[in-house]
């Protein structure tokens, strides 16, 4: 069946280029979708021959774009457009089984409708089986034009389909980019805003993309239980065994960065030394009693999630005592979780929920079927009496 050729996508080229918004240049070959075909690049000429012999001979460019046609969006199309070309290819009537891409990236951004010319070879026409009472023949010069030009229209349709997708939903990220850029940037210098808006869409941010989990909990101070607030998490899955998470007061444009959390599995933290296990909290109530939420996840998707974080340990650090301050003051401070009914601020829960949209009592009966974790020793550490909490030391300057 046709798929999506993405192992010779030109993102790499373009992902360098990007900021520049200049043409490709000295791109991969693409690799056809189903013959095998390579094509050199800047060249609408197979590298080659197919299975069938199949060779372009016109020597002719194909069309390129018109002016302002930007690379990112060139390799976005050029993916997609293969995509589609590659469904359609498998669900339309009479539609070409065997599809060569051949794309002009030469010196100037390619055509948004030429960027995936098949070329076509209907299998059964031109490689069924024989007939028994008709010797087989070659195909002709006009049966190779009249479906080189299906092909083309095939193409091109999908080619604008994807073009006219690709750019409104550019428009909209970038609307949106702008809008909350702005929001944030009230105040400052001119400047500094113009600034702000052409770097958030221009650079990329791969760590930031690729955050995946976004939590919402409660930490308390690990030297003083009645200082509690509330931590929004944006967490990524590095490894097996450990997710790292920023935390903000609030899933919010303007949130304050508040501090990081690193989680890992039992048998992890099984491992580490006694006086590092004094820094880790357990993760088996905060899911157990339904304060930990991810707003937005459908319940079967959350619950499948939480069964396996339920088992799992925290640090965390925060370095905003934002619940004192207006500004970030001090030290990093250890935080903490809760271990049982009665600790946490039903206040805060409840004000919480009724903003987020969740309903912590609805989490608690639909997780009721989670089994209760053993907690292994050394975790919670306040829970014995004395706890540990950071401070600054004055000492010698080591050179």
């Amino acid at each position: 069946m046709p798929h999506c050729p993405m192992r010779a996508s030109p993102f790499p080229g373009v992902l360098r280029r990007q900021a520049l918004s200049v043409p490709l240049r000295g791109a991969a070959a693409w690799t056809s979708v189903a013959s095998g075909t390579r094509v050199a690049p800047g060249t609408s000429s197979p590298l080659s021959r197919t299975p069938h012999g199949d060779r372009a001979r016109s020597g002719k460019r194909l069309p390129t774009a018109p002016p302002g046609v930007g690379v990112h969006a060139h390799g976005l199309i050029a993916v997609a457009a293969q995509c589609l070309i590659a469904l359609a290819a498998a669900i339309e009537p009479g539609a070409p089984r065997s599809i060569s891409m051949l794309a002009n990236l030469g010196d100037r951004a390619p055509d948004l409708a030429s960027l995936a010319w098949p070329r076509v070879i209907p299998v059964g026409k031109r490689f069924g089986p024989p007939d028994p009472g008709r010797p087989a023949r070659m195909p002709s010069i006009r049966d190779r034009s009249r479906t080189h030009r299906s092909g083309r229209g095939l193409a091109g349709s999908a080619g604008i389909g994807v073009a006219a997708g690709v750019a409104a939903a550019a428009g909209v990220m970038f609307g949106r980019k702008a809008v909350t850029t702005a929001k944030i940037g009230q105040g400052h210098p001119l400047k500094h805003r113009v600034l702000d808006v052409a770097a958030g869409a221009m650079q990329p941010k791969y760590p930031l993309n690729a955050m995946s989990t976004y939590l919402n909990a409660f930490h308390m101070y690990a030297d003083e239980m009645g200082r509690q607030v509330e931590a929004v998490h944006f967490c990524i899955h590095l490894r097996h065994d450990l997710h790292q998470c920023v935390i903000f007061d609030r899933n919010a444009p303007d949130a304050r960065l508040i501090g990081i959390e690193y989680i890992t599995t039992e048998e992890r933290f099984r491992g580490l030394p006694d006086e590092e296990k004094r820094l880790w909290h357990s993760h088996h109530y905060e899911v157990k009693s339904g304060e930990l939420v991810a707003p937005g996840i459908p319940d079967l998707a959350e619950h499948t999630y939480f069964s396996d974080l339920v088992t799992t340990y925290g640090k965390t650090f925060h370095t905003w005592q934002y619940d004192r301050d207006d500004f970030p003051y001090g030290i990093p401070q250890l935080m903490m979780a809760f271990t049982q009914d009665g600790q946490a601020n039903e206040a805060q829960i409840h004000d919480r929920d009724r903003r987020v949209g969740v309903s912590t009592a609805h989490k608690r009966q639909s997780r009721a079927d989670i089994p209760w974790p053993e907690v292994v020793p050394g975790a919670n550490s306040w829970e014995s009496g004395r706890t540990v909490q950071t401070r600054l030391v004055e000492m010698d300057f080591k050179q």
